[in-house]
């Protein structure tokens, strides 16, 4: 019996989009780990390896960089002059919580932010019976 492959869900808990995450995949079914971005920060390999995922150049980092969250705005104005992935995952490396959330992480499938259809799409087909 082969097991299934591992899909992790990087965020924080008290994150809005990430509870909704959580709750869609267990409704869905789908096996699941749960990291939290302040317990287990990323480090400068995975955020490299995410922002190719999340797209290709500059749209992977700038997709995976959360410019809209609260730590962002209190980031001085020059630190947010950021124009390449290496600083954005420089950064997001020293402040984890500068990662869109969620995260979401298998062998054949990548997503930052919620999308509730592509959740259903990818994983609809694992609903237990």
């Amino acid at each position: 019996m082969s097991e299934r492959p591992v899909t992790r869900l990087y965020g924080i808990k008290n994150c809005d989009s990430c509870r909704k995450a959580m709750k869609l995949l267990n409704d869905l079914g789908t096996d699941y780990e749960f990291v939290d971005l302040r317990e287990s920060p990323p480090g400068i390999e995975t955020l490299n390896r995410w922002a190719e995922k999340a797209g290709t150049g500059r749209t992977g980092w700038q997709l995976l960089l959360n410019r809209r969250s609260r730590t962002w705005k209190q980031l001085d104005e020059s630190v947010r002059q950021i124009d390449n992935q290496e600083d954005a995952c420089q950064l997001m490396e020293q402040n984890p919580l500068l990662v869109k959330r969620p995260v979401l992480e298998a062998a054949d499938f990548f997503a930052v932010g919620l999308n509730p259809g592509q959740l259903k799409s990818r994983f609809g087909n694992q609903k237990k019976r």
